[in-house]
């Protein structure tokens, strides 16, 4: 079964999304101040904001911008999971 579905007791399969398939590892306060922010000021539009920006930087061949991003949209799409991923202790 790939990893972007999980079985439901109601039926058929069912998408979990990004959140659960990555553990958001935050490497820098800035990255989860940002993410913070954008969800603050855009709400459901914030993950989309951060993936454009990551694309933009991307295409500017700037890859430390774009890992920056990247990071944010793990973190904002972590925040905004309804399911537990991974080990809680």
């Amino acid at each position: 079964m790939p990893l972007t579905e999980s079985r439901n007791d109601a039926g058929p399969l069912t998408s979990v999304g990004r959140a659960s398939q990555h553990a958001a590892i935050t490497t820098s306060r800035k990255a989860f101040e940002e993410a913070l922010n954008m969800v603050e000021v855009l709400a459901d539009a914030a993950g989309d904001q951060a993936e454009d920006n990551a694309r933009r930087a991307r295409d500017l061949g700037n890859h430390i911008h774009f890992c920056h991003w990247r990071e944010v949209r793990r973190i904002i799409a972590t925040l905004g999971a309804r399911t537990i991923s991974g080990t809680v202790n």
